[in-house]
């Protein structure tokens, strides 16, 4: 035991004799005035930069540098870029004992940052130079490289743009510059431009080929790269060849995840990312960078890009891509559509299939074409969308196949309460710069169907186009049963918008039915008093001739029947300028103020035998009929309009309570009449008049003041009959009794 005690005690003075003579050997071998010298004198020159060192130890493991800071160009007035809490590098010690030649074994940096700063007016980095470095054939390696816990922070002033990347490590081993050492690095970024936010992590694990300081043979093989971008996954692997005119030859895929989106929109996020495989092969030389190949695939996806892109050094590049895809995409659910068109209505599209070919060159890009098809319906888009230094440029048509209309109700279920059925096709036409370019469309109808409110309508046939605030229809087809005929247009209703909109409107008509014409509300006043002045109400400019086979309605019926009209000014009654002309048929109606309730142009276009109504229900004109019950040969108005007021310029109905015509005027605005009645009675009690009785109607048309015109019951013909049987019986009389006289 004894023994071993000794041999013990003896061990630990060798040792300790030995990290003696180490200690000393370091002091010797390592004198720290040379450690600063390389450290801070060497570095300074190589990198044009004030270096400073906080503290310098040497020990066995070799020289450790701390508080290490590095300054913006040329000093640290300008500021710091770099700075690092430990730097530790281990020396070889068996060529420093025997040859005093420092030779570094293996590196380690830890705890450091770094700050790099595009400035807007940096000077333009010349390309690097082909060749090798300068140095031995065989250089001297290091056993390892350690980097640990690092951070970069990266800003570009002129675009804004801002990165870092954090818990930045890199290690490699068995360094050289004649052969190729393995090494792996991996760190966190975080991008920042305006308002876009984007955070990851990528792990590289690979192969990296100094070929001995040779730019042009160096290579880094990537075994793999990952990457995790949000809820996006993507791995790499493959070679970066040639620092001179590098090349990117890598075999790259995704995998399926939910949420990979949201780094792309965030309304997006519950989208599901599907996996994909590709290829991506890029070539860069001089101031152009190729792309070779650039494709991915999976999942019913493939999209491939092919093209150059040139002047990537200037403030702006000039790419020439040329891009194809094909797509099967799942089901656009409305939750999918709102994320790009928050205001769209619920829609329920079937998995679309796309397959779209672009090119991007000078700003241009061209659709060659880009189709989409949404079960039967299919789109096809042909044009140009420029990007010129103001705002966006259209030159692009989009047009369907003919599809059957109940689709609409398919994709927009809201449209399920129209019932559409038949056929349609839709083709679009933008030209000139957003938001507002101008706009052509047209969509052609076969067979068509639809119902709108009231109205009901049946194989129709035609087309309805829009172009510059101009919209423009010729239709054929059923309306509530009856055939119809007709061309019309707008104008004024999409930009440019006039102050007045114009509608044309000219067509035929089997049968007109009045009860499908819906009755209009009684307008809304401001109300209340106090509040500001109510704005004006919208008016139109209406015009177009109505042709009518037969007319129908609430006690009404009706031969053939056409109207004509040209009045500016609707929807207000005191702006109504123009004419209007109505010819009726013959036919009969009974209580004819039921068929114009809550119909303004009828009412109108009615009002003077509407007034003769009222007039005759008043019943304080015995001989006048009621006019409630009547059969005519014909009814027929002349209106001139003025500023609200209506001048009859010929007016009359030719029925079986009389012939009745009109004249005088009407104060829409004000809602006062000063009209003349003359009628000429057809059935009448004891007192018979052949010739026109004439009235004068004041006040309102609900309420209206009526005066017989005693004129013209004296120049009826039996009036006139009787006093000139007076007269002759009073003359004759007169004789008698003066020859009476004379005889005595």
């Amino acid at each position: 035991m004894k023994r071993y005690l000794r041999w013990g005690a003896a061990a630990g003075a060798v040792l300790c004799g030995l990290v003696l003579i180490g200690a000393l050997l370091v002091r010797f071998l390592l004198p720290l005035d040379r450690i600063r010298a390389m450290a801070v004198e060497g570095a300074a020159g190589r990198l044009g930069r004030e270096v400073r060192v906080a503290g310098i130890s040497a020990g066995l493991r070799g020289a450790e540098l701390r508080g290490i800071e590095v300054s913006e160009a040329p000093d640290f007035k300008a500021g710091t870029a770099f700075r690092a809490e430990r730097l530790v590098v281990g020396v070889r010690w068996l060529p420093l004992i025997l040859k005093r030649n420092v030779l570094v074994d293996d590196i380690l940096l830890s705890d450091w940052e770094a700050d790099v700063v595009r400035a807007k007016a940096a000077a333009k980095e010349e390309p690097a130079q082909a060749g090798r470095t300068q140095g031995p054939d065989r250089a001297p390696g290091i056993g390892s490289l350690r980097l640990e816990n690092g951070r970069v922070r990266y800003l570009d002033e002129a675009s804004g743009l801002k990165a870092e990347l954090a818990e930045v490590r890199l290690r490699a081993k068995g360094i050289r510059l004649d052969s190729p050492f393995p090494l792996s690095a991996s760190a966190s970024f975080v991008v920042r431009q305006g308002p876009r936010r984007h955070e990851g992590r990528f792990e590289l694990e690979g192969r990296f080929d100094p070929a001995s300081g040779d730019l042009k043979r160096m290579a880094l093989d990537l075994d793999p790269l990952k990457l995790k971008l949000g809820g996006l996954s993507l791995e790499a692997e493959g070679r970066v060849a040639d620092f001179v005119e590098p090349g990117v030859d890598l075999a790259v895929k995704t995998r399926s995840a939910l949420g990979a989106l949201g780094a792309v929109n965030p309304a997006l996020a519950f989208v599901p990312m599907p996996a994909l495989e590709g290829r991506l092969k890029l070539k860069k030389s001089a101031d152009e960078l190729r792309i070779e190949e650039a494709r991915v695939k999976g999942q019913g996806l493939s999209l491939s890009v092919t093209g150059r892109v040139r002047k990537l050094s200037s403030p702006k590049p000039d790419p020439d891509l040329s891009a194809s895809l094909t797509a099967e995409l799942p089901e656009l659910s409305s939750k999918l559509i709102k994320a790009f068109l928050a205001s769209a209505p619920d829609l329920s599209l079937p998995p679309p299939k796309i397959d779209v070919k672009a090119r991007w060159k000078n700003d241009v890009l061209t659709l060659s074409p880009a189709r989409v098809a949404l079960g039967p319906v299919e789109l096809r888009a042909d044009g140009r969308i420029a990007f010129p230094s103001g705002p966006a440029r259209l030159a692009l048509s989009v047009e369907t196949n003919s599809f059957k209309a109940e689709e609409l109700a398919r994709l927009a279920p809201a449209l399920a309460a129209y019932r559409p059925s038949g056929r349609a096709r839709v083709a679009v036409r933008a030209d000139g710069a957003l938001p507002s370019p101008a706009l052509e469309a047209s969509v052609a109808l076969s067979s068509f169907a639809v119902t709108l409110g009231s109205h009901s309508f049946s194989s129709v046939e035609g087309e309805v186009k829009a172009s510059s605030g101009l919209v423009t229809a010729r239709l054929r087809g059923g309306w509530n049963g009856a055939d119809f005929q007709a061309e019309g247009s707008g104008k004024g209703f999409l930009p440019p918008k006039l102050p007045e909109p114009e509608v044309w409107l000219e067509g035929r008509l089997s049968r007109l039915d009045f009860a499908h014409l819906a009755p209009q509300g009684p307008s809304k006043d401001g109300g209340g008093g106090g509040g500001a002045a109510a704005a004006p109400p919208k008016t139109y400019r209406v015009s177009g001739k109505l042709l009518a086979d037969a007319l129908q309605g609430t006690n009404f019926e009706a031969g053939p029947s056409e109207a004509s009209w040209d009045l500016r000014g609707v929807g207000d009654a005191s702006r109504l300028t123009g004419f209007l002309k109505l010819r009726v048929g013959p036919g009969k109606f009974e209580d004819i103020k039921s068929l114009a309730e809550g119909k303004p142009m009828l009412r109108l276009a009615l009002m003077p035998v509407l007034i003769l109504q009222k007039v005759a229900s008043l019943a304080k004109v015995p001989f006048l009929p009621s006019f409630d019950r009547v059969t005519f040969k014909e009814m027929t108005a002349d209106y001139a309009l003025q500023s609200g007021v209506m001048s009859i310029r010929e007016s009359h109905m030719d029925s079986s309570a009389g012939f009745v015509t009109a004249s005088g005027t009407a104060d829409l605005g004000r809602n006062a009449l000063a009209l003349r009645l003359d009628t000429k009675l057809a059935e009448q009690g004891p007192l018979r008049l052949s010739g026109p009785v004439g009235f004068t109607v004041t006040g309102t048309p609900a309420e209206p003041v009526v005066k017989v015109d005693p004129v013209s019951l004296l120049k009826q013909p039996e009036v006139e009959k009787a006093v000139d049987n007076v007269r002759k019986a009073v003359e004759e009389g007169g004789k008698r009794l003066l020859e009476n006289l004379l005889k005595r």
